[in-house]
């Protein structure tokens, strides 16, 4: 069986003018299966006894990486020279959760994907309630230790935005969202909010440094009375400076923007949002590493939607 994460996201690295990876989402399973149900979940807060895994991905690592498996496809983050794989391990669905029952499953995912080519991985601080986090920093603790992973090798991403009920009683008071309508899911980008889940998602996988950081799901904030087009444009902004202290901290090496609707007639919700409008938010864009969005036999307007802006 091919889990509905493995190997979900193919990673196509052109330079656009702007100079950003383009992370396409491509899902290529075979067959899914998702047994979990969310009572059954268990939210555990960022008090994990995991040790913590030193460093962050470099040029020379990732290109050493590379270089043992060039039989794989590859790809280039380019503000960062990183040297990646062509095809990323998404991790949407995979879970370190007790009540799981394809745990060893996932986990013998990520083992056969670090250890055959594939070095970006791609989850985030909500996916499985912060399980698929907590798998992500196992595996890694696991082949670092025995040596056959160097922690510089591999470009780890996640990404926040989304909050599902199940994560909502956990906000600490005081950080603004917004209900996004007909939907359980509410959203947010404050920056207190970004300052919490980056704390949240080191501690889960006992990292001290993430790669990049995503802001997932903006278009679903479009979508939502209690926030207009003009508000969203000095939220991102502000989320954009707050990431780029974080990228001064050393708790980042930089962030993405994360959209599924970035080839919807009119941009994001129809609001007219595109690369553009999202670049002229951020103040430092050598921070902007890459955008990601879905491309896929169902989904490929947005070749035709970023062409143009290439």
């Amino acid at each position: 069986m091919v889990h509905h994460s493995a190997f979900a996201r193919s990673h196509a690295m052109p330079a656009s003018r702007h100079n950003l990876a383009f992370v396409f989402r491509r899902h290529i399973s075979l067959s899914f299966t998702n047994s979990l149900t969310s009572g059954n979940r268990r939210n555990r807060g960022p008090d994990r006894d995991v040790s913590t895994i030193k460093g962050r991905a470099t040029a020379e690592g990732t290109r050493s990486y590379r270089e043992k498996h060039r039989d794989l496809a590859g790809g280039w983050i380019p503000k960062k020279d990183w040297h990646v794989s062509r095809f990323g391990f998404g991790c949407h669905r995979i879970s370190v959760s007790s009540s799981n029952p394809d745990k060893s499953e996932n986990e013998a995912a990520l083992r056969v994907a670090l250890r055959g080519g594939v070095n970006i991985i791609d989850t985030g601080s909500w996916f499985e309630n912060g399980n698929s986090e907590r798998l992500v920093g196992d595996i890694l603790k696991e082949l670092t230790g025995s040596g056959e992973l160097e922690r510089q090798e591999v470009v780890v991403i996640s990404k926040s935005g989304p909050i599902p009920p199940s994560l909502l009683s956990s906000l600490p008071s005081g950080i603004p969202y917004v209900e996004i309508p007909n939907s359980q899911v509410h959203w947010s980008a404050h920056p207190q909010f970004l300052e919490h889940y980056i704390t949240y998602s080191l501690s889960r996988m006992g990292l001290d440094h993430i790669d990049i950081w995503g802001i997932d799901g903006f278009d679903r904030a479009l979508a939502s009375p209690q926030m207009s087009p003009t508000q969203l444009s000095d939220l991102l902004r502000s989320a954009f400076q707050h990431l780029d202290k974080e990228v001064e901290r050393g708790r980042i090496g930089g962030y993405l923007w994360s959209s599924n609707s970035l080839s919807a007639p009119g941009g994001a919700a129809g609001f007219g949002w595109g690369l553009d409008k999202i670049v002229s938010l951020v103040e430092r864009p050598e921070n902007l590493l890459a955008i990601e969005y879905p491309f896929n036999l169902f989904e490929s307007d947005v070749a035709r939607a970023i062409q143009p802006q290439l």
